[in-house]
């Protein structure tokens, strides 16, 4: 039985769907590691009960055999369409002058010639001339895009492209073996649903490229993330005791001990990366992608609330979705600071309470996270800020820490 998968946006990824535990080590896929080698600007974290932290931005990119299967690539379609659900072309306009888009250009686009009506779907397909493609403002994409049928996640118009905050020129700081027009076109292309960076003209991209080769690197591009490279400086001035009791998790992460106590006493060893500090789920995630041959469950891939749900357990629960609330209600209490390794941080609507993302605390402003339930979205560290950055479709969100209660380990 085939399943499909969403990339980062829409990028349909054809695999087999099989029931495997996520922490079997040979099914995580790393990241493209000629992209991680490449160094950034270092940075220090403030001294705290964690010890002394520094750390490097790194690029992560989609494993190459992700984008080979993809439906993109399989099937590309090698102009903008535009499918619109209306009963007839009037209903149609309304739709587009909603969006901000003037008379003269729905008029234009409109035309027999560019319209046509598909009587299967009850949509109406609009092939836009180029230059209203990119005369489009951001606003009008955000108001558009969101109308565009079909509403499924091959579909990049109804599921975008999520680009990090600062945009394609964030992830573009190393080579990427497209020319600078396709990122500058990339770029003028973006749009934002709230203050949420998002891309959806793929197949506008893909009408430019001349080979197949180019497609491959463009969603290789799009499908890029910015995580972090943290290692905690160690001396002979380093408080053992101390970095024991934070690292160890009051006893939840008593694994991490044998590793620290060796490296601090080892001479001419002065830094050590926590993902070697962190539980064994996240310290098998991190930096890597879910794979098609052990991650599907239903067609449905790991996400935000089964990784920060799943930081301190041995042994994950195979089901994503359905044991989140009853284990949060259970085992979870509100806490305040000084925040601690693992504690739950909970990114909320304001408005009525519901979830929109969670992750875990490592350090000072630094968290574990997994930004979407894709195969096409690694497991990174990342700033608190910039997760919450990275959510704010509604700009009244707030953020809520947890952690396990007394008596629970796990």
């Amino acid at each position: 039985m085939q399943n499909s998968y969403s990339f980062p946006h829409s990028l349909i990824l054809l695999a087999v769907a099989a029931i495997i535990s996520p922490l079997d080590a040979e099914e995580n896929t790393p990241a493209s590691t000629t992209q991680m080698a490449l160094p950034f600007a270092l940075r220090t974290i403030d001294y705290g009960e964690w010890g002394q932290l520094e750390y490097s931005r790194i690029i992560l990119e989609p494993p190459d055999q992700y984008i080979n299967l993809s439906e993109d690539l399989r099937s590309p379609i090698n102009e903008t369409v535009w499918k619109i659900a209306g009963e007839s072309i009037a209903e149609v306009s309304g739709i587009l002058l909603k969006a901000g888009i003037s008379n003269d250009i729905v008029a234009r686009i409109l035309e027999p010639s560019t319209i046509l009506k598909n009587e299967e779907k009850g949509w109406f397909e609009i092939h836009p001339p180029n230059e209203v493609v990119l005369g489009l403002t951001s606003e009008q994409r955000e108001m558009l895009y969101p109308q565009l049928m079909p509403r499924i996640g091959a579909n990049p118009f109804f599921q975008p492209f999520a680009l990090t905050p600062g945009g394609i020129r964030e992830i573009t700081e190393i080579p990427t073996r497209i020319s600078n027009d396709t990122i500058n076109l990339i770029d003028a292309l973006t749009y934002n649903i709230g203050r949420v960076k998002r891309f959806s003209d793929v197949n506008f991209l893909f009408s430019r490229a001349e080979n197949l080769e180019e497609k491959r690197r463009i969603l290789k591009v799009l499908g890029r993330e910015s995580s972090l490279s943290v290692r905690i400086v160690l001396s002979d001035e380093s408080n053992l005791k101390g970095l024991e009791y934070y690292w160890s998790a009051g006893g939840r992460n008593r694994e991490i001990l044998p590793i620290l106590r060796s490296v601090v006493r080892a001479p001419g060893v002065e830094r050590l990366d926590i993902a070697h500090l962190l539980p064994p789920t996240p310290r098998k995630l991190i930096h890597t992608y879910p794979s098609p041959k052990g991650y599907g469950i239903a067609g449905d891939m790991p996400d935000c609330f089964w990784t920060a749900f799943s930081f301190f357990a041995d042994d994950p629960p195979e089901r994503h979705l359905d044991f989140t609330n009853h284990v949060f209600l259970e085992r979870y209490e509100p806490t305040n600071p000084p925040f601690k390794l693992g504690d739950l941080i909970l990114i909320q609507n304001n408005e009525d309470d519901s979830w929109i993302h969670a992750c875990n605390y490592l350090a000072e402003k630094l968290v574990f996270t997994k930004n979407g339930r894709s195969m096409g979205r690694p497991w990174i560290i990342s700033q608190l800020s910039q997760v919450v950055e990275s959510y704010l479709t509604t700009t009244d969100v707030k953020v809520s820490f947890y952690r396990l209660k007394p008596g629970y380990l796990r």
